[in-house]
């Protein structure tokens, strides 16, 4: 199981800190919003922060929404973004960790993932202890110490299957490819 908690954005511009924190209630939550409001960017951030944003068409920053990586408009005025980051907040019933991934951060590559064990949205920072994983490269899916996507799926209590890859070899199931069952971005209508 796996429940989403609450999702933190913080974009530091050239004109100060910009962004959100929401909280989503156990169950189905509905984003309606008008138009540029900024309901694709809060779907994007959520995969991103779970390390799935291929399936919005490629890895890492390259996927976000401009706002989190060019510029905020505020008004008339614009505004470079300097840094920005996405926490997002999960529950699966018996521990709650919270994932911390940059957008933009010059001093850090965005394949890094910090996990906090705790409620640090909800709750508020303290002391939590943090691990740092990487997701999109060797062994993401499978390093036990490391690995983002390994953690995931220990995490929620699944266990992914070995496939055969391209060659024949027999891999784990890429966690990414299983997403898509589970979320859904409804566009129109």
């Amino acid at each position: 199981m796996l429940h989403i908690s609450a999702l933190k954005i913080e974009i530091n511009t050239t004109n100060g800190l910009y962004g959100t924190t929401l909280n989503f209630k156990k169950g189905l939550n509905i984003i309606r919003a008008n138009n540029t409001s900024g309901k694709s960017t809060i779907f994007q951030s959520i995969l991103y922060a779970l390390g799935f944003e291929e399936l919005i068409g490629g890895k890492n920053e390259k996927t976000m929404q401009s706002v989190l990586k060019d510029i905020v408009l505020d008004g008339p005025n614009s505004y470079k973004v300097l840094q920005s980051s996405i926490m997002l907040e999960i529950f699966n019933g018996v521990e709650a960790v919270t994932i911390r991934r940059s957008v933009v951060n010059e001093k850090r590559k965005p394949q890094l993932v910090d996990i906090i064990k705790g409620e640090c949205i909800t709750v508020g920072e303290n002391n939590f202890d943090i691990t740092q994983m990487y997701l999109h490269d060797r062994g993401s899916a499978t390093d036990e110490t490391y690995g983002f996507h390994a953690f995931l799926e220990k995490y929620i209590g699944w266990n992914l299957p070995n496939v055969i890859d391209t060659v024949g070899n027999k891999a784990k199931l890429y966690f990414p490819l299983v997403a898509p069952a589970f979320i859904i971005e409804q566009k129109s209508g």
